[in-house]
């Protein structure tokens, strides 16, 4: 039976293992420079909010594509563990490549034997309609995706420069975003 550990316990030498994580990015998927192999990294924290890269690759990227949901909670077992590669995104000692003998599982709300990890404690997120809402002078997180972006922009004076882009949050609705 698995031992279900935490991220930081989790090294090149142990064995059946299942680890609860989240998923808190997920990255484009890209060729390495000489165009030889196809890989995708998504990054997950455990309960601790201990991070791992997990790294896909060639024919095994789509098969995670719709599984790999952001934020969404996942038990995951028997990874290939190693050391970071030169090109990988480092969050933590090692990293675990997504292979045939892995095990990724979605934690779902009904599921009666796992809860899903809460949300992540390091963002204070707020929905574009809330914005509005705020008093001045509170910090708060914005999730959204960039759908269009302007070229840079100076003032009238030419003293300063800014960028315009319309930025879309999870109920898609867009918002003008001044940088």
């Amino acid at each position: 039976m698995d031992q279900k550990l935490p991220v930081d316990t989790i090294t090149t030498e142990t064995t059946d293992w299942t680890c609860k994580v989240q998923l808190v990015d997920k990255f484009r998927p890209r060729k390495s420079s000489d165009s030889s192999v196809h890989f995708q990294t998504v990054l997950v924290q455990d309960e601790s909010e201990q991070q791992v890269s997990i790294v896909l690759y060639g024919d095994d990227i789509p098969k995670y594509e719709n599984l790999f949901g952001l934020f969404e909670t996942y038990l995951v077992s028997r990874a290939k563990v190693r050391e970071p590669r030169s090109y990988s995104i480092r969050a933590g000692t090692y990293e675990w490549v997504a292979e045939r003998y892995t095990i990724v599982k979605a934690v779902t709300n009904n599921n009666r034997l796992e809860a899903p990890l809460r949300a992540l404690t390091k963002l204070d997120t707020l929905s574009f309609s809330a914005i509005e809402q705020q008093r001045s002078g509170v910090k708060f997180d914005l999730l959204a995706v960039v759908v269009n972006c302007s070229a840079i922009q100076y003032s009238t004076d030419q003293s300063k420069h800014f960028r315009e882009a319309i930025v879309i949050d999870q109920s898609k609705k867009p918002f003008l975003f001044t940088i």
